[in-house]
C-alpha cells in the first residue's frame, strides 16, 4: 500500500488499451516487448473475459524495444500491433517517426517506482511486480472490478 498510486491520474491517453466483454475488471501494465515474463503474463490475461488491459509501453530492456514501441505507437491499430508483437512475435512495421509518448512513459514508470517488467497496477492503486499466476491475479481483478 505504500507504493500505491492514484489510478485516475494515470495518463490513459498514452496506453494501448484492449477491452474484452464488459471490461469491468481493469489492469494497467508497464511492459517491455522483449520481456519474456511480460509476454507470458499478457498471454495468460488474453484468455480472460470482461477485462480492460491498459498497456503502458515501457521499453527498458534493450535498445530494440524503443524502436518496437515507437512503431507500435505509430501503427494504425495499436492494440492489434502490440498484441501481435507480444503474443505472436510479429514485428511492427510502421515508421517510428510519428509523435509519441515513449520517453514520457519511461519517465512515468520510474516515477511510479517500476523497477522491472512487468510492473502492474489495479484500480485500487496497488502495485505488483512480475507475472503472478492467474490463481493470484483473478481474485485481485475481481476484488477491484467495477460493479455492473
Amino acid at each position: 500500500k505504500l507504493s500505491a498510486i492514484t489510478w485516475n491520474q494515470l495518463p490513459f491517453q498514452w496506453a494501448v488499451t484492449t477491452r474484452r466483454g464488459d471490461g469491468r475488471r481493469q489492469i494497467a501494465i508497464f511492459s517491455d516487448p522483449n520481456c519474456p515474463f511480460c509476454q507470458k503474463f499478457e498471454k495468460n490475461l488474453a484468455a480472460l473475459d470482461n477485462l480492460t488491459i491498459h498497456i503502458f509501453m515501457w521499453p527498458v530492456i534493450k535498445p530494440e524495444s524503443v524502436r518496437q514501441t515507437k512503431s507500435v505507437w505509430c501503427s494504425k491499430d495499436r492494440a492489434k500491433t502490440w498484441n501481435d508483437l507480444m503474443l505472436k512475435r510479429v514485428e511492427p512495421t510502421a515508421p517510428t517517426d510519428c509523435e509519441n509518448p515513449i520517453d514520457e512513459l519511461v519517465a512515468l514508470g520510474k516515477r511510479l517506482g517500476a523497477t522491472s517488467t512487468p510492473t502492474w497496477f489495479l484500480p485500487n492503486g496497488e502495485k505488483y511486480v512480475g507475472p503472478q499466476p492467474m490463481s493470484v491475479v483473478m481474485p485481485l481483478l475481481d476484488a477491484t472490478a467495477r460493479r455492473k
